[in-house]
């Protein structure tokens, strides 16, 4: 049976319509993978949630201070399922799904320098839109990859998607000059690493809060003391 045309463009993941290659550079583009209808209704539904319920970080030990953001949103999480075997076409991994988030940024926002965490082997980076204004004098906000000593400066237009390695490159995004952007990340983990443990970032399935950081790192510490036990008695 075909597939229905839900806005995700799967044609678009072809390893030809792809700028750059993911297993060489670490990162590849692909343009126009979501269709503008569809951006365009996330981008009311984010923007929606955030003036009626922001969700926005305190502290000052996050690269994401300051900024709105929901983990696990039920209509991200469809999108990280949808988006898994396109993403598997693109880098040639067979992966697990693990997390979602979406992000509404503001003006004077800033991603600072960061890697993720090992639920974000395979990162796929999202811009769902941005005010008319801004995207009318500065077309992209970029995010920059850190590439062997040099940096990759990023530029995403509404539906783009970058792939890059998460938990390997050093990324981050300058101060926003715009009134508002939505973006997302969907991550994968190899289904033949030592973080396939991480499945759904640990939870039962997608959709489900987060299990919390003290439950997390039992997991994750218990994963990587048996896998360093299974080298050793290999």
């Amino acid at each position: 049976m075909a597939m229905l045309d839900d806005g995700i463009l799967d044609a678009a993941f072809l390893s030809h319509n792809c700028m750059g290659d993911f297993d060489r550079d670490g990162y590849c583009i692909i343009p126009k993978a979501i269709s503008p209808e569809l951006c365009a209704f996330v981008t009311s539904y984010a923007r929606l949630k955030h003036r009626v319920s922001p969700n926005i970080y305190k502290g000052k030990d996050d690269s994401l201070t300051g900024i709105h953001r929901e983990y696990g949103d039920a209509l991200m999480e469809t999108f990280l399922e949808r988006l898994q075997a396109p993403v598997e076409r693109a880098t040639g991994y067979a992966l697990w799904p693990t997390l979602s988030f979406y992000y509404t940024y503001t003006r004077g926002n800033e991603l600072k320098k960061h890697k993720d965490r090992d639920s974000c082997e395979v990162v796929a980076c999202l811009c769902f839109g941005s005010d008319e204004a801004y995207r009318q004098s500065k077309k992209a906000w970029p995010i920059h990859l850190s590439l062997q000593e040099r940096s990759v400066p990023v530029h995403l237009n509404q539906g783009d998607i970058v792939l890059f390695k998460g938990n390997e490159l050093t990324h981050w995004r300058d101060r926003f000059e715009g009134e508002w952007l939505i973006s997302a990340i969907f991550a994968f983990v190899r289904k033949d690493s030592d973080n396939a443990y991480l499945k759904y970032d640990q939870r039962s399935y997608l959709g489900r809060p987060h299990i919390g950081m003290f439950r997390w790192s039992i997991g994750y510490f218990w994963a990587n003391f048996k896998a360093c036990l299974g080298r050793l008695l290999g």
